[in-house]
């Protein structure tokens, strides 16, 4: 073999080493390669969304984690995978134009792994605007937003709208408190009665000695519970009150380790 064939030969194999080179390097990649975590197969619970009057699916009906705001979508089958909900699941909100919207609790666990079939309604086409007559209150705050989601929900709070207390005006807010069960009023502090008297409460619930209930004032603590008197304090400023007499109850957004003897939650009127 000549001098130029010898180098076209040597050529071809120095390609051929660097493929081969370049091939197994790709293949150890491949294998040392962080695999995605898989998700346990309860993760995966469907959710399938039906008409009520003819039962067939409904397609791109909006399925919301009011929690975070995280969505999904249903599919031509009417079906869409909760994968999306945290462990343990939450709150649900389904849309869709010309449907009554729905809200429920979607429960994401070994125990919950049934698929879950919900029916939804066409929607009453609405008055024109000269003869509507609408009661239900139009919130701009997100935090009575919030009531109302909880409230129609019904997730194990105590509730007083914005027409209770719109008919209270004048009264005080011990009157509205007198409602709850799980707590009472002494010398107008809210204070926990889930262990018993009020005096066992207090001994039981915490080392500081006091079973007082944690108040939020639009989502924000008041920092001075103990002074705080509802037999001097009016209902006129209030659109909303919610109480939950356990931190079993409590809503997501708020820590049991801060107070485990109730929480009361008040929020202003828009108007």
């Amino acid at each position: 073999m000549d001098h130029a064939g010898t180098a076209w030969m040597l050529g071809r194999i120095a390609v051929y080493a660097v493929l081969a080179v370049t091939a197994v390097s790709a293949q150890s990649w491949l294998r040392a390669r962080p695999r995605a975590p898989t998700l346990p197969r309860y993760r995966h619970r469907v959710l399938g969304v039906y008409a009520e009057m003819t039962g067939s699916p409904i397609e791109g009906v909006e399925v919301m984690d009011v929690m975070s705001g995280t969505t999904a979508f249903t599919t031509q089958t009417g079906t869409v995978s909760l994968a999306f909900l945290p462990d343990g699941g939450s709150l649900v909100r389904l849309r869709k134009a010309g449907y009554a919207t729905l809200t429920l609790t979607a429960g994401i666990s070994p125990r919950d792994t049934t698929p879950m079939t919900v029916v939804m309604k066409r929607s009453v086409r609405d008055l024109p605007t000269a003869v509507s007559r609408d009661s239900a209150p139009r919130y701009l705050s997100p935090g009575l937003h919030g009531f109302e989601e909880r409230r129609r929900a019904g997730l194990g709070g105590q509730f007083v709208d914005e027409a209770t207390l719109r008919r209270m005006e004048g009264d005080t807010m011990s009157n509205v408190l007198r409602r709850f069960h799980g707590a009472t009023l002494e010398d107008g502090r809210f204070v926990s009665t889930r262990n018993g008297t009020v005096g066992a409460a207090r001994q039981s619930h915490s080392a500081r000695g006091s079973g007082d209930v944690a108040v939020y004032e639009n989502g924000i603590r008041r920092a001075m519970i103990g002074s705080m008197d509802f037999s001097k304090i009016l209902v006129d400023d209030y659109a909303a009150v919610e109480f939950y007499a356990g931190a079993e109850t409590y809503p997501a957004w708020i820590s049991p380790t801060n107070n485990d003897c109730g929480v009361l939650l008040l929020w202003t009127r828009e108007r």
